[in-house]
């Protein structure tokens, strides 16, 4: 956790730095698109119900974002993730679809991020009818590296749901546990 904060901090001092002490560096792009995969990654539940092994999962995103304030580089973004998990007893599909802020740094073609997301998480188990579905909390850490226009980026992506309950006993059974899904994220976007 100390980790996490120390890196929040120089993301945070860095990325509300004066404009004028980079004149040589061009503006941050305002808008950002991106589409990737993530995966491996890992699904659990947790709660005095929870029969539920935890799942490898796989999955694909698209994200987008815009910078509002010229000023500052905090983008504000939406998020699109899905996938399928699986244990060696069964298998479904997940879905999460947030909406939040991002906080960026960048030292030339290298930049870091934060991300801080709320919406919806989405799990269901195949040919069963057995769903959650409830608001969730989720955030990355991450980098990106490429030219103004063209960004690599890879990061570590983790949502939990905060309520709702399966329709079934299982995977998690009937119980407002929380649900987690995380997982490394490598992905493709453009700036401008």
């Amino acid at each position: 956790m100390r980790c996490v904060f120390a890196i929040a901090t120089v993301l945070a001092g860095s990325a509300f730095a004066d404009p004028a002490d980079s004149v040589h560096e061009p503006a941050p792009p305002r808008f950002l698109i991106g589409v990737g995969i993530g995966g491996p990654g890992v699904a659990c539940c947790a709660g005095e119900a929870d029969t539920f092994p935890t799942a490898l999962i796989v999955g694909r995103y698209f994200e987008a974002g815009y910078r509002p304030f010229a000023k500052y580089p905090i983008y504000a973004r939406v998020m699109v993730l899905g996938g399928e998990w699986a244990t060696e007893a069964a298998g479904g599909s997940w879905l999460n679809v947030r909406g939040g802020a991002e906080l960026r740094a960048c030292d030339g073609a290298w930049c870091g991020f934060l991300d801080a997301d709320a919406g919806y998480l989405q799990v269901a188990e195949d040919g069963g009818g057995r769903v959650m579905r409830g608001p969730s909390v989720g955030g990355r850490l991450g980098a990106d590296v490429g030219s103004r226009h063209v960004r690599v980026r890879v990061a570590v992506d983790a949502s939990a749901a905060v309520a709702g309950k399966f329709t079934a006993s299982y995977p998690c059974g009937e119980t407002d546990s929380y649900r987690t899904v995380t997982a490394v994220e490598i992905g493709l976007a453009l700036a401008f």
